[in-house]
């Protein structure tokens, strides 16, 4: 999940497209579970003014 305030997104990885896409979480209306299909963790390219959450100072 990518926060920036006041909007949060989900980054997922497209495998139709081989590339990264950004889903507004506000806008997801009916998600699917798909049965069997697992997932690889993937690394995500951060610009560089967004950092992940751990980089956070607590």
């Amino acid at each position: 999940m990518l926060i920036l305030p006041p909007l949060w997104y989900l980054v997922a990885w497209d495998p139709k497209r081989q590339d990264f896409r950004h889903f507004r979480m506000d806008r997801i209306s009916t998600p699917e579970f798909v049965e069997g299909k697992t997932f690889l963790r993937r690394h995500v390219p951060f610009e560089d003014h967004v950092s992940p959450i751990r980089n956070l100072a607590r």
